[in-house]
Protein backbone atom coordinates (compact mmCIF):
# COMPACT_ATOMS: atom_id res chain seq x y z
CA UNK A 1 0.00 0.00 0.00
CA UNK A 2 2.84 2.39 0.85
CA UNK A 3 4.55 1.68 -2.48
CA UNK A 4 1.30 2.55 -4.27
CA UNK A 5 1.32 5.93 -2.52
CA UNK A 6 4.85 6.54 -3.80
CA UNK A 7 4.00 5.67 -7.43
CA UNK A 8 3.40 9.30 -8.47
CA UNK A 9 6.86 10.28 -7.25
CA UNK A 10 9.29 9.73 -10.07
CA UNK A 11 12.94 10.18 -10.81
CA UNK A 12 15.66 10.25 -8.20
CA UNK A 13 13.31 11.73 -5.59
CA UNK A 14 10.87 8.83 -5.92
CA UNK A 15 13.71 6.31 -5.93
CA UNK A 16 15.15 7.73 -2.72
CA UNK A 17 11.72 7.69 -1.05
CA UNK A 18 11.29 3.99 -1.91
CA UNK A 19 14.80 3.21 -0.63
CA UNK A 20 14.15 5.12 2.58
CA UNK A 21 10.97 3.13 3.17
CA UNK A 22 12.79 -0.18 2.53
CA UNK A 23 15.57 0.84 4.90
CA UNK A 24 13.09 1.64 7.66
CA UNK A 25 11.40 -1.74 7.24
CA UNK A 26 14.62 -3.81 7.31
CA UNK A 27 14.86 -4.34 11.06
CA UNK A 28 11.22 -5.03 11.88
CA UNK A 29 9.81 -6.52 8.68
CA UNK A 30 12.46 -7.93 6.34
CA UNK A 31 9.80 -9.54 4.11
CA UNK A 32 8.09 -6.20 3.56
CA UNK A 33 11.47 -4.53 3.13
CA UNK A 34 12.30 -7.03 0.39
CA UNK A 35 9.10 -6.22 -1.50
CA UNK A 36 9.87 -2.51 -1.32
CA UNK A 37 13.53 -3.15 -2.28
CA UNK A 38 12.32 -5.00 -5.37
CA UNK A 39 10.36 -1.88 -6.30
CA UNK A 40 13.59 0.09 -5.85
CA UNK A 41 15.32 -2.24 -8.32
CA UNK A 42 12.54 -1.66 -10.87
CA UNK A 43 12.83 2.10 -10.41
CA UNK A 44 16.63 1.97 -10.64
CA UNK A 45 16.46 0.12 -13.94
CA UNK A 46 14.22 2.90 -15.23
CA UNK A 47 16.78 5.62 -14.48
CA UNK A 48 18.61 7.32 -17.32
CA UNK A 49 22.32 7.15 -18.04
CA UNK A 50 24.86 7.27 -15.24
CA UNK A 51 22.19 7.60 -12.53
CA UNK A 52 21.21 3.99 -13.20
CA UNK A 53 24.52 2.60 -11.88
CA UNK A 54 24.43 4.06 -8.37
CA UNK A 55 20.68 3.55 -8.07
CA UNK A 56 21.04 -0.13 -8.93
CA UNK A 57 23.86 -0.46 -6.42
CA UNK A 58 21.77 1.08 -3.66
CA UNK A 59 18.73 -1.05 -4.52
CA UNK A 60 20.94 -4.15 -4.68
CA UNK A 61 22.24 -3.40 -1.20
CA UNK A 62 18.67 -3.26 0.11
CA UNK A 63 17.85 -6.61 -1.49
CA UNK A 64 21.09 -8.05 -0.03
CA UNK A 65 20.32 -6.72 3.46
CA UNK A 66 16.72 -7.99 3.27
CA UNK A 67 18.05 -11.54 3.04
CA UNK A 68 18.29 -12.26 -0.69
CA UNK A 69 22.08 -12.13 -0.83
CA UNK A 70 22.50 -13.78 -4.25
CA UNK A 71 19.85 -11.60 -5.88
CA UNK A 72 21.33 -8.48 -4.28
CA UNK A 73 24.81 -9.45 -5.43
CA UNK A 74 23.59 -9.84 -9.02
CA UNK A 75 22.01 -6.38 -8.98
CA UNK A 76 25.20 -4.88 -7.54
CA UNK A 77 27.26 -6.65 -10.22
CA UNK A 78 24.96 -5.17 -12.86
CA UNK A 79 25.62 -1.74 -11.32
CA UNK A 80 29.38 -2.35 -11.39
CA UNK A 81 29.21 -3.17 -15.09
CA UNK A 82 27.34 0.08 -15.74
CA UNK A 83 29.83 2.07 -13.64
CA UNK A 84 32.91 0.73 -15.45
CA UNK A 85 32.84 3.25 -18.33
CA UNK A 86 32.24 6.24 -16.03
CA UNK A 87 35.00 8.77 -15.51
CA UNK A 88 36.64 9.71 -12.22
CA UNK A 89 35.84 13.42 -11.94
CA UNK A 90 33.08 15.11 -10.00
CA UNK A 91 29.75 13.25 -10.21
CA UNK A 92 31.18 10.28 -12.08
CA UNK A 93 33.66 9.74 -9.26
CA UNK A 94 30.83 9.97 -6.75
CA UNK A 95 28.74 7.46 -8.71
CA UNK A 96 31.69 5.06 -8.92
CA UNK A 97 32.19 5.38 -5.17
CA UNK A 98 28.52 4.63 -4.49
CA UNK A 99 28.80 1.44 -6.53
CA UNK A 100 32.18 0.45 -5.04
CA UNK A 101 30.82 0.77 -1.51
CA UNK A 102 28.11 -1.77 -2.38
CA UNK A 103 30.55 -4.16 -4.08
CA UNK A 104 32.33 -4.32 -0.72
CA UNK A 105 29.27 -6.07 0.77
CA UNK A 106 30.30 -9.36 -0.80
Amino acid sequence: EAVALLKPMGGVEGFRAVCDLAGRLLDGSPDKALRVAEEAVVRARGMDGPERAWCLAQAGELVFRAGKKDAGRKVIEEAATLAAPLGYDELDGYRRGMVAARVALY
